[in-house]
């Protein structure tokens, strides 16, 4: 027997099996460079090193924006918690403030205002009358 190829080995065993669907070996129709592994040439070697690079720089870029997104979430974050500590601070000064009741009768009377209306023009300007009433008259 002569050395068989790969292909030429299974369509001798099909054969000898009585399968219809085999063929002789003279009858098939195959390229052997078909069945041979791909060699690895200078434009399919480029092609799987640039897919290599390529694959590498977007899991880069994709973990620098995971970083950079983790980082700017923690400033915003911070940035939040002050302004939400500054507001606090801001509201407890305000309701701090003490208030004549004179001042908030005569701003009500005044601008024809409920009596919280009064006391929060008050308080937006330290309990000065004259100011508050020169800001709602303006």
């Amino acid at each position: 027997h002569p050395i068989l190829t790969t292909p030429s080995l299974f369509i001798h065993i099909m054969a000898k099996e009585g399968r219809p669907e085999a063929a002789s070996p003279d009858d098939a129709e195959f390229d052997e460079a078909d069945a041979a592994p791909a060699k690895k040439t200078a434009s399919n070697v480029g092609s799987i090193e640039t897919e290599k690079v390529t694959d590498f720089a977007i899991e880069k870029e994709t973990k620098v924006d995971e970083v950079t997104l983790q980082q700017t979430l923690t400033m915003l974050n911070k940035v939040a918690m002050s302004e939400r500590a500054a507001q606090e601070k801001r509201m407890l000064a305000r309701d701090a403030i003490k208030l004549s009741r004179e001042d908030v009768n005569i701003l009500r009377d005044e601008i024809d205002a409920t009596e919280e209306e009064a006391e929060s023009a008050l308080k937006d300007h330290n309990g000065d009358l004259v100011a508050a009433l020169r800001a709602i008259t303006v």
